[in-house]
């Protein structure tokens, strides 16, 4: 029975609830990310091991702009990021307004993250007028902008960033490749059998 729990547990079965990592939430004014000409990037610092699971937006009291469509994308590096996302989706924010924080699932990304590595998720309208309006954190770091219609350099916002929170799953740390986890499974299953026998 032992042995077929480890088996489980290195299968990813066994999995503990995400937990929160980084938080910058000190709430002040807010962002055009409701326009596909101008994009927004933070730049967020792993605080522990593990997979990064999701990510919350404070959109305020005027966060959706018409359908709420907009694009945001995750990168392993600092900012400013100009190749092709990591992970892009187009997302659509469903907005009650009894909780205007909008919730983005990372987990299929698949960003195994280390403590100290920087990430940047970007966001960015999908016409004009349509998108999010993510609210800001005085305090924060690490926000830029660039107008992408537009050829100057991107802009750093100092003293402000998105207001954010990122969600972590330990458990996921340097999870095995798919190889090791099969001898490993084989193993415990032979070291279980002859146990069954008696």
């Amino acid at each position: 029975m032992r042995a077929l729990i480890i088996v489980a547990c290195l299968s990813g079965i066994c999995q503990a609830t995400p937990i929160l990592d980084q938080e910058s939430w000190n709430v002040n004014g807010s962002v055009n990310g409701a326009i596909d000409t101008t994009q927004w990037q933070q730049e967020v610092v792993a605080g522990m091991d593990g997979q990064l699971t999701g990510i919350d937006l404070s959109l305020g009291i005027w966060g959706v702009a018409n359908n709420g469509l907009f694009h945001f994308g995750l990168n392993l590096g600092e900012p400013w990021q100009r190749d092709a996302d990591n992970w892009h989706v187009i997302y659509q924010a469903e907005f009650p307004r009894d909780v205007p924080v909008l919730h983005i699932d990372t987990t299929e990304a698949d960003m195994i993250l280390e403590e100290g590595d920087r990430v940047v998720f970007s966001v960015r309208g999908s016409s004009f007028s349509n998108g999010i309006m993510p609210e800001m954190s005085t305090g924060g770091t690490g926000l830029w902008f660039n107008h992408t219609h537009e050829p100057h350099l991107p802009v750093e916002k100092n003293g402000y960033g998105l207001a954010f929170r990122t969600y972590m799953d330990p458990d996921l740390a340097g999870v095995p490749e798919p190889s090791t986890l099969l001898l490993a499974i084989g193993s415990l299953i032979t070291l279980a059998l002859p146990q069954s026998r008696r």
